[in-house]
């Protein structure tokens, strides 16, 4: 008996589900994510936007299992540009940031 290990690449539109419980629903080129789609962890977080093969990569919304949202521009899966961040709170930081950190208020 031969046994072939079969790798798919998925195009087009599709869902997906890992062996970790993360679910990717949204668009897909060459078996990775890309443009856009929704990425649920099996935490209970959930992060809608754009992707870039395979990576969080353009406009998008993070929502934290703990109910804080970070919102705007993502790279590599980390707000980077302009965007906001509401913290569980209810505290909002809103301006740049610079690989997920708040460096500067855009009033």
């Amino acid at each position: 008996m031969i046994i072939r290990k079969v790798s798919y690449k998925y195009n087009g539109k599709g869902k997906f589900k890992t062996s970790e419980g993360i679910v990717y629903d949204g668009e897909w080129v060459d078996g990775k994510p890309h443009g856009k789609g929704k990425m649920s962890f099996e935490i209970g977080s959930i992060y809608e936007g754009d992707f870039c093969d395979g990576v969080m990569i353009g406009k998008g919304k993070y929502t934290f299992h703990d109910g804080s949202v970070e919102e705007g521009d993502f790279n590599h899966g980390v707000l980077h540009g302009n965007g906001k961040i509401i913290h569980k709170d209810g505290r909002v930081e809103e301006g740049t940031f610079k690989e997920g950190e708040f460096i500067s208020n855009n009033k």
